[in-house]
């Protein structure tokens, strides 16, 4: 008799998850008949807030942001804006095509300098008439930036006259491929300046064989609070722009620099004959020091 009562039991039951389970399918077939479909709302959407990449390969010409929407019925298109700067193409607009709940905003970057970053924003564009579609997220904050592909040339020298002439060797140097940018790492790795030491020194050479280097912080303390920093001239005085033209780059391996030494907050040595920066290429025909003894010393 018990278990005739179990066997009642596990029967009830059975009955009552088939139910269930019919109770569910039907409820699935109501919510997604076609009648229902065709009532909902083909929302637009950008799928990110914001983009953010600053990594983009020197040689890549587009870059891709994804739009979305609900319903894949039929094609669409959908007008947008663009505040991004002049040197980023945006297209006018962007279709989906009959089937396809996604599409691509394809942004021509082909003009986008390596090194600089863009900002800007791509908004959908609503007409007023337009009461097909609604919209999620209107717009993307774009920041965008090419990056430089970097590689070793080996083993140069980094020589300090500013600080009682320290003369740093077996300085790793990198240069922009395609590029003539060059980063010299960790230059201050040994130096006894007990401040915190920069992670690279970056030169530019120009056409002209004049230098641009990006100004930094060097180890070397004031006081517990302030460091030496090197400034490019122009950088750190609009009064100081001719010395600019002194910062060179001779005979294929040697860079010569003037820098505008100041304390931030309190003062400096501005720009000075014999407080000079030098460096020197791998492969260079002379050592860095009898170079600029030859060349610069007194």
């Amino acid at each position: 008799m018990i278990m005739k009562k179990i066997f009642n039991a596990i029967s009830v039951l059975a009955t009552t998850a088939l139910v269930a389970v019919s109770c569910n399918v039907d409820a699935v077939s109501t919510i997604f008949d076609e009648s229902t479909v065709a009532n909902l709302s083909n929302n637009v959407t950008f799928v990110q807030d914001v983009v953010v990449n600053q990594e983009i390969p020197a040689a890549q010409k587009t870059f891709v942001i994804p739009i979305s929407r609900s319903i894949a019925t039929s094609a669409v298109t959908v007008n947008l804006t663009s505040t991004l700067p002049a040197a980023i193409t945006c297209p006018a607009s962007v279709t989906f095509a009959a089937g396809e709940i996604s599409a691509e905003i394809v942004l021509d970057i082909t003009n986008m300098s390596v090194g600089e970053t863009f900002k800007g924003k791509i908004s959908i564009d609503i007409p007023k008439e337009e009461t097909s579609l609604s919209f999620s997220k209107l717009s993307v904050n774009c920041t965008l930036a090419k990056a430089f592909s970097w590689e070793s040339l080996g083993k140069g020298q980094f020589l300090d006259v500013f600080w009682e002439g320290e003369l740093f060797d077996d300085v790793e140097v990198l240069k922009a491929e395609g590029f003539n940018i060059y980063r010299f790492m960790d230059p201050y790795a040994s130096s006894v300046g007990e401040g915190a030491k920069p992670a690279y020194i970056s030169f530019t050479v120009n056409d002209d064989k004049t230098v641009k280097f990006d100004s930094f912080d060097t180890p070397y303390l004031y006081d517990a609070n302030h460091c030496v920093t090197a400034y490019f001239p122009s950088e750190a005085s609009s009064s100081a722009a001719d010395y600019d033209k002194y910062n060179v780059f001779v005979d294929d391996y040697y860079f010569a620099l003037v820098p505008y030494w100041y304390v931030n907050g309190v003062g400096g040595w501005n720009c000075k004959y014999g407080y000079t920066l030098f460096a020197s290429l791998p492969g260079a025909p002379t050592d860095l020091g009898d170079w600029y003894g030859a060349n610069y010393g007194e």
